[in-house]
């Protein structure tokens, strides 16, 4: 009976943990055609500099200026470029025509402007792309990149009514 309550507890204390690890950790997409819809300010995550891998998502810009605060950790990190990009669409992001690119580079933090020209009163759908390249041994880098200014979350889709008739 010990035996079976011990178990049950440690399956009960992995299973809580893995759901309270997935809660933390931001996921990303690496599809430029479908990009992670942001629903925060505040983005949080860990990249490998990696050549070639790149995460992107959309929001709402404009019109006017988007100011981002990034930062990124350890200080030493064999001198690891973070970037980050915004691109007015991810057909621009594919050609890799960027509108607003910036970079950390030897720096722990850093604030930039984006002015996104949307014309007035409205606001456009725009990508941001972001990750790392390696100058040297690949380092993880802890990052925090903050948004602030006219952006917002694109609102989801309503829900789909169905068609069919309930019968009392």
């Amino acid at each position: 009976m010990k035996r079976r309550t011990q178990a049950f507890i440690a399956t009960l204390f992995v299973l809580l943990s893995g759901l309270f690890v997935a809660a933390r950790a931001q996921e990303f997409s690496t599809d430029v055609r479908h990009p992670t819809r942001l629903t925060s300010a505040n983005m949080n995550g860990r990249v490998t500099p990696e050549q070639g891998k790149s995460f992107y998502v959309t929001f709402l810009a404009g019109p006017g200026d988007i100011m981002f605060d990034a930062s990124v950790s350890p200080k030493q990190n064999n001198g690891a470029v973070f970037y980050w990009v915004v691109y007015h669409d991810p057909t621009s992001a594919v050609k890799d025509m960027p509108w607003c690119p910036e970079h950390l580079y030897l720096e722990e933090s850093k604030r930039t402007k984006c002015v996104v020209a949307a014309g007035e009163g409205r606001m456009r759908q725009v990508v941001l792309k972001l990750g790392a390249y390696p100058n040297g041994e690949p380092v993880a880098l802890d990052f925090s990149l903050n948004l602030t200014g006219d952006w917002k979350p694109i609102p989801l889709p309503p829900p789909v009514k169905s068609t069919r008739r309930r019968h009392p």
